[in-house]
């Protein structure tokens, strides 16, 4: 049975078509939360709008009510951008209340690769890092939604804000809020930030010097006929990599690590102007180059 992956992504967006295309050589079926044109792109079987969904699951709609009342902007991200990254975790809830399936949420500009699994992952009630989470438990899920509202009623987010403070602003996103609620509840939550890179999860992709790398590991290779990644380590020893996060300004080096097909089928011979216009009658996000 294929693995249920979920992508969320607030508009249109050409490294998603990509990912999605890509799921295609993989025993993986995905679903998006967001812009009903995804569906049936790829391996995206179904697309759903927010509001789609949170009216057909009118309980996830009433706990956003309550956190939207709850919520203070205390970020230094545009506010409109960190509300989204709160309020996701509501939409995610009515897909899980809906589905009442085992899922694999990843962030937008996160790519598997073949060996792509659970068997990969860590295991836990809730594993989450800032581009992967693996939703083994509804009801823990539903726990920190709680957790998250209550933490803006009571003003403990404020005591968040300075605990995370950047560029010497206070600053806390629902990412520090997620950590928190683990460390409150570490027989409930496992979580997990950049210790996953020996299991071949790639944290995040960066070019230095003309050489692709991820926190420290140089040359990420990835063979042109199967899609494979691997890095090496000083030692000499390959070490696989199972899936590639283009966080960020990372984005523009995505299609090193694209099959030529899959730019073929999402640009299918027009330019990315081109292909927002026909897709979208949006701009696009993310020019490859740019």
């Amino acid at each position: 049975m294929p693995l249920k992956v979920l992508f969320i992504h607030d508009k249109p967006d050409w490294l998603l078509l990509a990912i999605l295309q890509e799921c295609t050589h993989l025993d993986l079926e995905a679903f998006v939360i967001g812009s009903a044109a995804y569906s049936g792109f790829g391996a995206c079987r179904e697309a759903f709008a927010p509001e789609e969904l949170l009216a057909r699951h009118p309980v996830s709609a009433d706990r956003l009510a309550r956190f939207r009342r709850a919520y203070r902007h205390l970020s230094v991200n545009p506010e409109a951008y960190e509300r989204f990254c709160y309020e996701r975790w509501f939409y995610i809830h009515a897909w899980l209340e809906l589905n009442q399936e085992l899922v694999v949420y990843l962030d937008s500009d996160y790519l598997p690769l073949p060996g792509f699994g659970l068997n990969k992952l860590p295991h836990g009630p809730m594993m989450d890092s800032p581009f992967l989470n693996v939703l083994r438990s509804r009801e823990v899920f539903s726990q920190f939604l709680d957790y998250m509202t209550e933490v803006f009623e009571t003003g403990e987010i404020e005591v968040f804000a300075e605990r995370y403070r950047h560029f010497g602003k206070p600053h806390v996103s629902d990412m520090f809020v997620l950590r928190e609620f683990s460390l409150a509840n570490p027989e409930r939550c496992l979580f997990v930030m950049t210790t996953l890179i020996e299991q071949g999860i790639c944290p995040n992709v960066q070019v230095s010097n003309g050489h692709t790398e991820s926190n420290g590991w140089r040359d990420i290779y990835r063979h042109p006929l199967t899609g494979s990644c691997y890095s090496q380590r000083l030692d000499g020893t390959l070490v696989p990599f199972y899936s590639l996060h283009f966080q960020g300004h990372s984005k523009k080096y995505a299609p090193r690590f694209l099959r030529e097909s899959t730019m073929d089928a999402v640009f299918q011979g027009r330019t990315l102007w081109e292909l927002y216009r026909d897709r979208y009658g949006a701009p696009p996000v993310g020019l490859p180059g740019s």
